[in-house]
């Protein structure tokens, strides 16, 4: 028995020097490097059932480094440094333990301040492995849950499933194979558009039931999920290997990332099945800009420029190497692109529709009669089953120009280098786009769409913009500068909105010039913007007083609340320091011993981001 015993601990110990951050549960509910909007998930999520309150561990002797808490984010969080170097993040918890409660306590009621950020050296809040730090919660987003990890001493966040076991006996499951045309040569099945691959399970792994031919530069794109033991959650894998003709041509693998990389994500990811599916697909290539540590440095991934018959292997693994493979064969073929021997066709009831990609615009033409030759800003291009392809760099002078038979179309496509400081704008020059040297991953190609868009509810002033290209990722802001007119009434109420993919419109924070008639934001996406009023006065409900709390809910219709700041509690004149969660509008306000026997006045004030503000008094008495 005792021998058993010896082999239990030393197999648990040679796994993981640290003990597990809580005992809600050995479940998880997010893992590492999952897709975030904008980010990669830094850890993993720990699952507590639907419950707040079970203890959270310090998982090795060493010192809480670092106290936050915000209504936003993380919440309450504790960042512990190890004694190995490592520290150990934990966010959305309900309260600290006794110590760094009273501490936040004493911070908040000095300051008068909810948030708290608070660095520490060694000395001030020691730990010991096993200690209870704090208790699982729901602060900042989310419903209750533990986010949990680790980062090395140089902050750069690792994969906790290198630390811990969890049960997980389940191999990925593959939702979604694509394949996407990388230059205008490229044929997907005598198509130039993505093209998605139908899947068969047999004989232990999953096969591509398609004929693939392949022409030209082409990248393989996966929708998958994995699942674990006892748990409803879809989770991100771990692993992706593709092979082509038995060699490794591309690999990723989600062990450590860089915050200042996170936004790469929108490369790492399909951007443009993203923003037009809401899909989530792994890119099993590199794009330009890509330069997360996530990959080996094999063959970029991209393949189909080598004419023949051809085989492919994608594997698939969570961290404790459950693996799915996924098997299919290629045709390659060679481009014709002799077009001296054509003549040009007259056309007849034609309409055609333009397309543009990253790099590269496709012509889908609609004729009673066929056409083999169209020309893109006077060069030639061939018409393959009614489309057709060109590169943008044949965009000169901001100036796009399609010519099939008799029919002219121009297209203004403004020209924006990457690293290239230059401002851009619409046609009736009320917009005007900023770009700078950290903006771009590559040359981008903008136009801008003047519409008639209106937001729901509200007066919407003058014309929407939609900025083009949506599905290319930006790499970092760009600014929006949206003017209005100089006899426009109440300007201080006005702000740009955008249009999500959801369909709803949302406020944007800015800077407003009353002198020169403008409000100016900063984005990181191409979207629909438009000016708008924000009249509506936030609303508050729902109040709840006694002898321990104070309650109520606030909302706020269009530009909603800069921070929990803009919300005002005031007990018997004296402002007081509350809780307030955005995701359920709800503020709570407990002192920290139940109100004495007395009459009470309380005050609240609501101000949202354009100045709108509801307040409300009431009275009550504890006996």
């Amino acid at each position: 028995m005792k021998k058993l015993f010896f082999i239990l601990v030393f197999t648990e110990l040679a796994f993981s020097q640290y003990v597990f951050p809580t005992n809600a549960s050995q479940k998880l509910t997010a893992t590492f490097c999952e897709f975030r909007a904008g980010h990669f998930h830094s850890g993993i999520d720990i699952k507590t059932w639907g419950k707040e309150g079970f203890p959270v561990f310090a998982i090795e002797d060493g010192y809480v480094s670092q106290i936050r808490v915000s209504p936003f984010g993380y919440g309450k969080a504790i960042y512990l440094k190890l004694k190995d170097g490592n520290f150990a993040v934990y966010g959305h918890l309900s309260a600290f333990n006794e110590k760094l409660e009273n501490f936040v306590y004493e911070s908040q009621q000095k300051n008068k301040k909810y948030r708290v950020v608070q660095e520490f050296t060694s000395e001030k809040f020691p730990v010991k492995k096993g200690e209870i730090l704090a208790f699982t919660g729901k602060t900042g987003i989310g419903f209750p849950h533990l986010h949990f990890e680790i980062r090395n001493p140089q902050n750069f966040p690792l994969n906790p499933l290198a630390f811990f076991k969890t049960k997980d006996t389940i191999p990925p499951t593959p939702q979604k194979l694509i394949v996407e045309p990388l230059t205008e040569n490229s044929q997907i099945n005598g198509n130039f558009d993505f093209k998605e691959l139908t899947l068969s399970y047999k004989n232990g792994f999953y096969v591509v039931s398609d004929t693939l031919k392949i022409t030209g530069k082409a990248g393989l794109g996966l929708e998958v999920f994995d699942k674990a033991n006892d748990v409803e959650n879809l989770f991100g894998v771990y692993k992706i290997q593709l092979f082509i003709d038995k060699k490794l041509t591309f690999e990723v693998a989600y062990d450590s990332m860089d915050f200042a990389k996170t936004k790469q994500i929108e490369l790492d990811r399909n951007y443009y099945f993203l923003r037009t599916k809401k899909d989530k697909i792994n890119n099993l290539f590199l794009k330009n800009g890509n330069s997360l540590p996530f990959y080996k440095n094999q063959n970029n991934g991209t393949f189909g420029e080598e004419p023949g018959i051809h085989d492919f292997e994608i594997s698939v693994s969570d961290f404790y190497q459950n693996t799915t493979k996924i098997k299919g064969i290629f045709h390659a073929f060679s481009l014709d692109q002799n077009l001296e021997k054509l003549t040009q066709n007259t056309t007849k009831n034609l309409t055609f529709k333009v397309s543009f990609f990253d790099e590269f615009g496709v012509i889908k033409i609609f004729s009673e009669q066929a056409i083999e030759k169209i020309f893109v800003n006077s060069q030639a291009k061939k018409v393959f089953e009614n489309e057709a392809t060109f590169n943008l760099s044949l965009v000169k002078n901001d100036t796009l120009e399609i010519k099939i038979g008799d029919e002219i179309f121009k297209q203004k496509l403004v020209t924006i280098s990457k690293g290239e400081n230059k401002i851009t704008g619409s046609d009736d020059g009320f917009l005007n786009l900023g770009f700078n040297e950290n903006s771009l991953y590559n040359t981008v190609f903008i136009r801008i769409e003047e519409g008639t868009a209106k937001i729901p509810n509200t007066e919407t002033l003058g014309k929407s913009y939609a900025v083009r290209p949506y599905e290319t990722p930006l790499k970092g802001e760009i600014k929006v500068k949206i003017f209005y007119p100089k006899d426009a009434k109440e300007p201080e109420k006005l702000g740009i909105f955008y249009l999500e993919n959801n369909g709803k419109w949302y406020f944007l924070n800015g800077e407003t010039s009353l002198e020169n008639n403008f409000i100016e934001t900063s984005v990181q996406s191409f979207e629909t913007f438009v000016l708008a009023y924000d009249r509506e006065k936030p609303e508050i409900f729902s109040v709840v007083s006694n002898k321990n709390f104070i309650s109520f809910k606030v909302t706020d219709k269009f530009s909603g609340f800069s921070s929990e700041e803009a919300i005002l509690l005031k007990v018997n004149g004296e402002k007081v320091v509350f809780e307030y969660d955005p995701e359920d509008k709800e503020v709570v306000y407990k002192p920290k011993k139940p109100f004495k026997n007395g009459n009470y006045n309380f005050e609240i004030l609501a101000t949202d981001k354009v100045g709108n503000s509801t307040s409300f008094q009431n009275s009550f008495v504890v006996k």
